[in-house]
């Protein structure tokens, strides 16, 4: 398993954010944080991690939040090779678009 820990900023979003929609924080976190447990086991296998501090930032954005610590969990060499992959599937978009229309 694995461990969050919300920092202050992140409990007090949750706090106003259960208020807000009228219900547990208990209940806000199951929502929120639904997807959580199969990304963080992913970065748990890429790092060792098992303790997750957690923020405002994921409170509000926990799609995104996720999303950027699972690419960061992957080596930098296999982020590179990601991008680089992505740059010439573009680059050979924009040949195709460029070309003249007969």
């Amino acid at each position: 398993g694995v461990d969050l820990v919300f920092d202050q900023d992140a409990m007090k979003a949750l706090e106003e954010l259960s208020q807000e929609r009228n219900m547990s924080v208990l209940k806000l976190c199951s929502d929120l944080f639904r997807d959580f447990q199969f990304g963080l086991k992913l970065i748990q296998k890429n790092t060792g991690e098992k303790t997750f501090k957690l923020s405002r930032e994921a409170v509000e954005d926990p799609d995104d939040y996720l999303s950027s610590l699972v690419v960061t969990s992957f080596p930098e060499h296999q982020r590179k090779g990601k991008s680089a992959k992505k740059k010439t599937k573009k680059k050979s978009t924009e040949d195709v678009s460029d070309s003249p229309e007969d």
